[in-house]
């Protein structure tokens, strides 16, 4: 599956490989794709990216899978893991400006909650307004355990995680 947005006789679409294409809508020429991640495995981008119109960027949330059996890619981890990261890219060029992975731990009205990337899936668009970037996640298969609700609150300048709500604030 993918997933496009239009803006400026651009067609923006990214894919469940974690690329973002932007195609001239007039001529069908592509301006420029850009890949998130070199890892294989489990991943995409699944939830729509947002334009900041003012600023020329795409916010894009992509899932990727580190191997730390493979060095060069193995995202800084000990083990095999899954990651959720958060893109910022220039509109006219492609090229990546921002890149943050969404914390293992999420500091919430409920206090400190684990975050596990591995059980959660992110379908709902991403949300741009004056207060910040929001990402919402659900269950990534309703067979992984433990998965939680989560809207994060994500600082467009940084991409720091600024805040987070879950559903499920006891589940263990």
């Amino acid at each position: 599956g993918s997933t496009q947005l239009t803006f400026r006789s651009v067609a923006y679409v990214s894919t469940t490989n974690n690329q973002v294409v932007a195609i001239d809508v007039n001529s069908g020429q592509i301006l420029w794709s850009a890949s998130l991640t070199s890892t294989t495995g489990p991943g995409g981008i699944h939830s729509t990216p947002v334009i900041d119109t003012a600023n020329g960027l795409i916010y894009v949330l992509y899932r990727t899978t580190c191997y730390a059996s493979k060095a060069a890619s193995n995202c800084g981890q000990s083990k095999d893991s899954v990651l959720f990261r958060i893109a910022a890219l220039d509109v006219v060029t492609g090229k990546i400006l921002r890149n943050q992975a969404i914390p293992s731990t999420l500091t919430t009205s409920f206090g400190v909650i684990p975050f596990q990337p591995y059980a959660q899936g992110s379908r709902p668009g991403l949300l741009l307004n004056s207060n910040g970037l929001y990402v919402a996640f659900g269950a990534y298969n309703e067979a992984d355990d433990p998965y939680r609700g989560w809207l994060i609150k994500i600082n467009p300048s940084t991409l720091a995680a600024q805040a987070a709500f879950t559903t499920s604030p006891h589940f263990s």
